[in-house]
């Protein structure tokens, strides 16, 4: 049986959890609610704050996981980790926005995981 989106979703961040623990970094939230929003997983990589939003796909028939990060959704991210920084006063703190991309097969075993570091800058975006 083909998995919902919810389980291709969590499964998806399960996969990416784990392979960035693999990295070294440290997974200090996973479904953060801030707000209105939620960042998939928050993490730390050599001292800098992580907000990485996990795509998961069956196919990439439509495109790649990636291409659905659209500009509405980094405004959300940049948005979200400014009200974090804000709210645990890390205010020097430095950060990036990574993109996890997850590929499985139909029955949900991971066939490719990518991790685009950086993927997209808040420097003058407008999200308020």
């Amino acid at each position: 049986m083909r998995p919902s989106r919810e389980q291709i979703a969590a499964r998806g961040e399960d996969f990416a959890a784990r392979a960035l623990e693999a990295r070294g970094w440290e997974v200090l939230h996973r479904n953060l609610e801030i707000g209105r929003g939620e960042v998939d997983i928050l993490a730390k990589d050599r001292g800098c704050l992580v907000f990485v939003e996990v795509k998961a796909r069956l196919s990439t028939e439509f495109g790649s996981p990636a291409e659905a990060v659209t500009r509405g959704k980094q405004r959300q991210l940049v948005r979200l980790a400014t009200q974090y920084l804000a709210a645990h006063q890390l205010h020097d703190q430095d950060c990036r926005f990574d993109v996890a991309e997850v590929e499985m097969d139909a029955n949900g075993k991971l066939v490719r995981f990518e991790l685009l570091e950086n993927a997209f800058q808040a420097d003058g975006m407008s999200f308020f």
